[in-house]
C-alpha cells in the first residue's frame, strides 16, 4: 500500500516520465541511513544507465520542488532502475518476466510458495509451470514475487 506521497507523486510524474520514454515502476519513500528518500524507479527496453538517471532525474528536480510532496520536510532525491533482483509489483512486471523463472508466495488460505515459470499474464491471473503443472494465481493474492536469479 502506497503512502500518500509515494501516491501523490506517482499520479504526478508518471507522465513527466512517459514523455521522456521510460516506464516509472515504482515510487518509494522511506526512511534509509541518511533520512527520508523519494525514489523513482525507471525502465526501458534494453535497459537503463546512468546518464537515463540523470536525464530523468533533471526533468523531475524542479517540477518535484513546485508540488512539494513532503510539505517542506527534507529528503533526498534518487532516480534508479529497476534491478535484477527488485520484486515483482504491477502487472507490467509479470508481463517483462513471461517465459522467466519467478519465485511467488500467495495466499490461498494459508500463505504458499511456489517457484516456476510464467507461462501467462491474462488480466488479473498468473499462470505458472511448475515441474510440469499449470498453475493460476490470482494477483490481488500475491504477497511477493521474485524472478528467480541464477548464477
Amino acid at each position: 500500500m502506497k503512502n500518500e506521497v509515494e501516491q501523490k507523486v506517482q499520479e504526478f510524474v508518471t507522465p513527466i516520465v512517459e514523455d521522456l520514454g521510460y516506464e516509472l515502476v515504482d515510487v518509494e519513500y522511506l526512511t534509509q541511513e541518511n533520512g527520508m528518500n523519494l525514489t523513482i524507479f525507471i525502465h526501458k527496453n534494453g535497459g537503463i544507465t546512468l546518464n537515463d538517471c540523470q536525464l530523468v532525474a533533471r526533468k523531475l528536480d524542479e517540477p518535484l520542488d513546485e508540488l512539494n510532496p513532503t510539505s517542506d520536510e527534507h529528503y533526498y532525491f534518487n532516480v534508479s532502475s529497476v534491478g535484477l533482483d527488485r520484486p515483482l509489483k504491477t502487472q507490467k512486471d509479470f508481463l517483462r518476466n513471461l517465459g522467466n523463472e519467478i519465485e511467488v508466495t500467495y495466499l490461498d488460505e494459508k500463505e504458499k510458495n511456489l517457484q516456476g515459470t510464467l507461462k501467462e499474464v491474462i488480466e488479473n491471473t498468473l499462470t505458472l509451470n511448475c515441474k510440469g503443472k499449470l498453475i493460476k494465481i490470482n494477483i490481488d493474492k500475491v504477497v511477493k514475487a521474485y524472478p528467480t536469479i541464477k548464477f
